[in-house]
Parts: structure tokens; C-alpha cells; sequence
């Protein structure tokens, strides 16, 4: 036991060796392009650090795998002193840089590649608090080569010595706030040592703060688990330099090695993650032997904790249970030929589950396994998916309602992503974004299980509709970003139809730009690349929606191409009943398209392609260079997709439009 301590101790202070460094200070976003981006990296320990072969990345730009360690090379940092790590930007050498801050000229400058990417000022994904991200790991790919042990190369975690997630900035650097764990705190001209540049910039180079103490908001629990099952400690708390982590069991050290293990370390302030550093122990299908006592050391090296739990191993028969499963649906959603659906199930229990699929009631056969997948090729595969999942202990089952259609005609027909009382923070006092989804389709189509992104085109992040939603052929509904459907209507008033569906959806991201975006939309079983809707669109006008302005049979989905800002009186839009917005939420135009002429005793009879009960305004011009129309007539369509009008005083040459006025009310 002696023995084992020691180690444990020997190991706890190599941990805190490689935790002593820490970025303390970021500047992302200078008040010209002149001057680099630029990072203070501080040794808080008593020793000084060679970071020959060290290596860095920006987040946004490969992570582990492609950071770069050259810069580091016979770069040493002292005991107490703090380094500027700086890009190429007009300032090229440590020289300018001292210049630019007025600094002296023992102070350490490491200079980056002219390629390496620069940091970003301002979010990278529309509705994120982050801005960008720094990671400095203690080794680079070069010297791990192929024996990362399946570590994952973007985060590293037995490697990655300090990180620092940005918030938004400009003409001031960002320090790390000791409650959010992000560098979110604009440094202030005479307030903690910061100080204005030559160029008006306001930050700290060279004067870093002191260490924070270690404080823990997270330590690992006991639990009781049945074989087979999996299991999660964690541990984690807040610090500068922050928390390095080190796992046990009954004294042995766990890493990338250890069979069925997995250790995720996440750092604080990560798109609004938790505010603290955590390591998480994942021990997956646990035996017997798993049992144990379970220690957590978090280390800066400045400060150490030791936190242990145990486990125990529940071997008695145990009956099976259903923990998670896919799609993680509770309700019959549809699912299109051509695509997979992929079953799956997590079930506990002891002995080990048996698994059998069926499909109305009737199993499937060799499907036996706690995963299957279902290729669509025919609608007559609708029907009642089922799993039986048994031990000798008992039994339990979950079933799945699929109803397989043709892959529908879903078109997003108008998008308002600039209002003119918008917030901007989800605050429903003001107005927030919204897009109109059409069915041009022949079959109604249930959009139950649905995913949608409006901001980064990721499937992972997107909303999903938890409710039976049909949208009918020819009918339109609106999605509406954070308002209830009273809250819409009150809105735009009794001009929107009383018959239009408004859904509400939320989430981390979400929100159109107003200065250019993208909506996409999956079905319950879609994959990344196989959407079902999908439109991008460039700058808009506050106050004014994208509609199109095509016959939807010709309507392009590369992009917006038949999109234009929408007018006021012209293809159904309106104006809103508060704020003075204009759009047509709601409204399904079949735009005017001029199908045939005929002549006809005393005149020109024409027909054009139309929506049931509009108003459409008649046209004319005998020479297409007059700068104005003369109007014959305005006609209401009625219940026909077609309408026809004959001009009986058409003896000379002359020129038609047909528009679309207003809706019928």
C-alpha cells in the first residue's frame, strides 16, 4: 500500500508539472487590420518549461491534427514571466511588437508561421457566445506519429496543457473570468496593469494575474450498476492555471489503454458549456471485475484534490431494461423511399440481453442484434417495428410506427430574417425569425421527428419537431423562431390566415443572419447530406421578407435565385399589424404564368396559370418602351388553378402582364 501511495504521488506531481502553464490573455480583435492577432501564455510554476515541441491551433482551423509546433522550437519560458505568442499582421517581428505596446526588449515575443490562421473577433456560428478558441498541447503529431493510442487528436486529453475560449471583442484583449471559465472580460486602460497601445488597443501584455485557487463544483458519486451496463464519473472545478485530471482504480492509473474505458476532458465556457473543468470516466458493458474504488486527481500544479467513489457490481439476475434508443421517437413518423432506418437500442440488465426484431408482430429474420437497419425501397414497408429484448430474468419490449411515402416535394418558400423590432435575444417583446415551409406535393406529409437548422447546417444542433404536424398539398406553415402562435398573430394581425399553422422552435444557435444565412430541414431518419428542404440567401432588408417569385414547379433549390424582397400588395404580402413589417407568411402563390392567347371575334382571349381565390390585376401597353401600364380590369380566380380573360377592344397591338394583387379576405 506504501508502495501504491508513492506512486500516486509521483504521479500526482508530474501531473502538476505540465499544468503549470496557462493562456492568460487573448486579443482577437484589433482596432486595424495592421496589427496581429496575439495570445499571453504564463508559467505559474517554480521551474522554467522548454516548449520545444509544443504545438498550437486555432479551433477553427483542424485542431490537433493540425497544429503547429514550429513556432515553439528552442522557445523556454521562464519561472514567473509571461510570453506574447503573436500572428503576422502588419507587424512582423517581436521588434514591432514591443513597439506597438511600448514594452522593453527583454520581453519574449514567439512569432508565428505568416500562414497560421488568425483568431476571430466575432462568433463563428450565428447565436454562439463563443468567438473563436486557443489549445496549446505538450507534444505535436510529428512525435506521436501513429501511437496516439485511438486518442481523439482534436482535443488530446493527455496531452492539452491550456485553452482558452473567446468571447466577443474589439480594441480590447479578453481576460479569463473565473465564473463563465471563458475569456470573456474586456480589459479596461488602468485597471489591473492594462494599458492603451500606440494605436489606441487596450491590454496587459506582460502582466498577467495571479493563480485562482482550485475550487471543485464536481466530484465523483458511488454508484450501483448491473453487468453490462455503462457508467460515468466525473470530476471538475475551476482554476488558473486550470485543472489537469488523472483517473484510478484501486490505485493503477486508467488511460487511453485501459480495455472499455474512455476519458472526455471538457474545458469551461465551451459554447456555454458548464463553468468549470471536468474529466469524465466512462466505463462501458462493466463486469465484476470492475468493481472498485475509483480516484479522481485534479491537479494545476499550483494546488491538488483527490476524490474517490466507488463502484459496485450488481451480478444478481436482473431483468432487462431499455435505457436510450433511436430514433428517439415515441410517436408514428414518416420515412421516404430511398432512405435507412436505423433502430437501435441500450438496454441493461443481467445476464447479458437477447434481441429479436419483428415487424407487425412477425420477426425478421438474423435480425438479432441490438442495432438494425431497415433499407426503404417499397411504401409497403409501413408498419409496427418491434423489439423484444430478454434474459432469463424477464422481458421487455419497444416498438417503432413507421409510414414509408415517396420523398415529399417540401420547398421553404419565404424566409424573414431581418425584422424591424427584433431583440435579438429571444426576447418575445420584440419580433424574431421566421420561415414559411410549402408542400408542393400531392400527398400530405407529417413532419413529426423533423430537424431543422437555421444557422450552421448541423444536423447535431438542430431543433426537432416533437409534435404531429401535417402540412397538406398546396398549404404553407410558418416557423417561427421563439413566439408562441398568439404571439405571430398578434404580430401580423388579421391579414394572416386563421387557418396557417405556426410552429415554435428553439436551441442552441438558432437564428437566421440578417446578413446571410442558410434554413435546412431533415426528416426523422435523414443524415447529415440527406435533406429534405433546404435554401441560402444573402443580405436582407430589416422589416422585409424573402418570398419567391416563380411558379413553384420551376423554382430553383440551389439558393434563392427565385427569391426577391417581398412588396407590399404584390403576391399576397401584407403588412403586419405591429411594426410595420412586410411579408405573406402563410401564403402559397402560384405565380401568374400566361399559358395560351387566342383571338377571338372582336378581341385577344388569354388564360394564365393561377391560386384559387386571388385578386389578380390585368395589364397593358402597345409599346413596350412607355413607362407605364394602363390597367384593363382586376378579377377575382376563384376555385380554379386556372383563369382566362378576354380583351374585346384588342384591335391593335398591345402588350400584357398579369400580377398578383392582394389576397381575399
Amino acid at each position: 500500500m506504501k508502495k501504491t501511495l508513492l506512486f500516486i504521488a509521483a504521479l500526482v506531481t508530474a501531473l502538476g508539472a505540465q499544468a503549470q502553464l496557462a493562456i492568460t490573455e487573448v486579443m482577437s480583435g484589433e482596432s486595424d487590420k495592421n496589427h496581429p492577432d496575439w495570445f499571453e501564455l504564463h508559467n505559474y510554476g517554480a521551474n522554467d518549461i522548454d516548449l520545444t515541441g509544443y504545438s498550437w491551433n486555432d479551433d477553427a482551423h483542424g485542431g490537433f491534427s493540425g497544429a503547429d509546433s514550429a513556432p515553439f522550437n528552442g522557445v523556454t519560458i521562464h519561472s514567473g514571466e509571461s510570453i506574447a505568442v503573436m500572428e503576422q499582421k502588419g507587424v512582423t517581428d517581436a521588434a514591432g511588437f514591443r513597439t506597438w505596446w511600448g514594452l522593453a526588449a527583454s520581453f519574449q515575443v514567439v512569432v508565428l508561421n505568416a500562414a497560421d490562421p488568425g483568431l476571430s473577433a466575432s462568433p463563428l456560428v450565428p447565436g454562439f457566445n463563443r468567438a473563436d478558441s486557443v489549445r496549446l498541447w505538450r507534444t505535436n503529431l510529428a512525435a506521436l506519429g501513429s501511437n496516439t493510442n485511438g486518442l481523439d487528436l482534436d482535443e488530446c486529453p493527455e496531452y492539452l496543457v491550456a485553452r482558452a475560449d473567446l468571447g466577443v471583442t474589439v480594441a480590447s484583449s479578453l481576460l479569463f473570468d473565473p465564473i463563465s471559465g471563458a475569456f470573456d472580460i474586456l480589459s479596461t486602460n488602468a485597471v489591473n496593469g492594462a494599458f492603451a497601445s500606440d494605436n489606441g488597443e487596450v491590454a496587459s501584455p506582460g502582466i498577467a494575474p495571479g493563480a485562482l485557487p482550485v475550487t471543485m463544483h464536481q466530484l465523483p458519486a458511488g454508484q450501483t450498476a448491473t453487468v453490462g451496463d455503462t457508467v460515468m464519473f466525473t470530476n471538475g472545478g475551476t482554476a488558473l492555471p486550470p485543472l489537469q485530471f488523472q483517473w484510478f482504480f484501486n490505485g493503477t492509473p486508467i488511460n487511453s489503454q485501459t480495455p472499455n474505458v474512455s476519458v472526455r476532458h471538457h474545458t469551461a465556457g465551451i459554447d456555454n458549456a458548464v463553468s468549470n473543468d471536468i474529466s469524465i470516466l466512462v466505463l462501458s458493458d462493466i463486469q465484476r471485475t470492475n468493481a472498485g474504488t475509483y480516484q479522481a486527481i485534479a491537479s494545476n500544479g499550483l494546488q491538488s484534490f483527490t476524490n474517490s467513489a466507488i463502484l459496485t457490481v450488481n451480478a444478481s439476475p436482473t431483468p432487462p431494461s431499455i435505457v436510450s434508443y433511436t430514433p428517439a421517437l415515441t410517436q408514428g413518423f414518416d420515412a421516404y423511399l430511398g432512405q435507412a432506418v436505423n433502430f437501435s437500442v441500450t438496454a441493461s440488465g443481467f445476464p447479458a440481453p437477447a434481441y429479436q426484431w419483428s415487424r407487425n408482430n412477425a420477426p425478421v429474420a438474423d435480425q438479432t442484434n441490438a442495432d438494425f437497419t431497415l433499407a426503404l425501397s417499397d411504401t409497403n414497408q409501413t408498419g409496427v417495428y418491434s423489439v423484444e429484448v430478454t434474459n432469463s430474468a424477464g422481458g421487455t419490449n419497444l416498438s417503432f410506427t413507421i409510414n414509408v411515402t415517396p420523398k415529399p416535394n417540401l420547398v421553404i418558400t419565404e424566409v424573414m430574417s431581418g425584422e424591424s423590432a427584433n431583440t435579438n435575444n429571444g426576447d418575445v417583446s420584440g419580433h424574431n425569425d421566421w420561415f414559411e415551409l410549402s408542400n408542393l406535393g400531392g400527398f400530405p406529409v407529417n413532419l413529426y421527428g423533423c430537424r431543422i437548422d437555421d444557422s450552421h447546417n448541423s444536423l447535431s444542433a438542430a431543433h426537432i419537431v416533437n409534435s404531429q404536424v401535417i402540412i397538406h398539398p398546396s398549404e404553407s406553415v410558418v416557423f417561427v423562431q421563439n413566439m408562441t402562435p398568439d404571439q405571430f398573430r398578434a404580430w401580423w394581425g388579421t391579414s394572416l390566415a386563421s387557418s396557417v399553422q405556426i410552429i415554435d422552435y428553439d436551441g442552441s444557435g438558432q437564428g437566421l443572419s440578417g446578413s446571410g444565412d442558410e434554413v435546412h430541414l431533415w426528416n426523422a431518419v435523414a443524415q447529415d447530406a440527406d435533406q429534405i428542404a433546404s435554401v441560402a440567401f444573402g443580405p436582407g432588408t430589416n422589416g422585409i421578407s424573402f418570398g419567391f417569385t416563380l411558379d413553384p414547379n420551376f423554382l430553383d433549390q440551389s439558393g434563392f435565385d427565385g427569391f426577391t424582397l417581398t412588396t407590399n400588395g404584390m403576391n399576397g404580402a401584407f403588412v403586419a399589424a405591429v411594426g410595420g413589417d412586410i411579408g405573406s407568411p402563410g401564403a402559397l402563390i402560384n405565380m401568374p404564368r400566361i399559358t395560351s392567347f387566342a383571338p377571338v371575334p372582336g378581341g385577344l382571349s388569354f388564360s394564365w396559370f393561377s391560386q384559387p381565390n386571388w385578386h389578380y390585376t390585368i395589364q397593358y401597353k402597345t409599346n413596350l418602351l412607355d413607362s407605364s401600364w394602363t390597367t384593363l380590369n382586376q378579377v377575382v380566380s376563384g376555385d380554379t388553378n386556372s383563369m382566362s380573360y378576354t380583351d374585346s377592344a384588342a384591335n391593335a397591338q398591345r402588350f400584357y402582364r398579369v400580377f398578383l394583387n392582394f389576397q381575399n379576405q
